[in-house]
């Protein structure tokens, strides 16, 4: 669990609709609709080619996640979990599940892709539970604007009862600088 995620189909992982190409501005104050067109795809796409230092493009940011990814490959049965970008997010890639379980203060944007199991633009929560019998299931909770909490979708995740019999090598979980 991070704060940051390895993958995000929202803002930080470099997803923008026509709307920011055309109306940048309504990213800073939601009502802001002044046609910007060209200048206003220069933020867009340099922030999905670069990012910033809080997006997944940004070279410091990707160094990290992949290191990191490159020590989880010794570990099964890992679920990343992480915040952010403030949507709701299930994401499988690979054996890997990713979950963004944004806050309850904002909103932002997420764009369903391929590899989307789930992808909401509301606020609201997550909650991961491990069964006695070694199932992981998921369940997305969401708020909206009636201030409700309701229970949105649940998903299973893997079920652990057969781990591998060899014990983990912990040399192999060792990251450089």
């Amino acid at each position: 669990a991070c704060h940051h995620p390895f993958k995000s189909n929202g803002m930080h992982g470099g997803f923008y609709t026509f709307k920011q190409h055309l109306f940048p501005l309504t990213d800073m104050k939601k009502n802001l609709y002044i046609p910007l067109p060209i200048i206003g795809s220069i933020y867009p796409i340099a922030r999905s080619v670069f990012g910033t230092p809080q997006d997944l493009k940004h070279p410091v940011y990707a160094n990290m996640i992949s290191k990191i990814s490159a020590a989880a490959k010794a570990a099964p049965n890992l679920v990343f979990v992480s915040g952010h970008d403030h949507n709701l997010q299930l994401i499988k890639d690979s054996n890997y599940h990713y979950v963004v379980s944004g806050g309850r203060c904002k909103q932002n944007r997420t764009s369903p892709a391929k590899n989307s199991l789930y992808n909401e633009t509301i606020t609201g929560f997550s909650v991961m539970e491990v069964s006695k019998n070694k199932n992981v299931n998921l369940t997305f909770y969401t708020i909206p604007d009636t201030g409700m909490v309701k229970k949105d979708s649940t998903f299973a995740l893997m079920n652990f009862t057969s781990l591998p019999e060899k014990a983990l090598d912990t040399n192999a979980l060792k990251v450089d600088d």
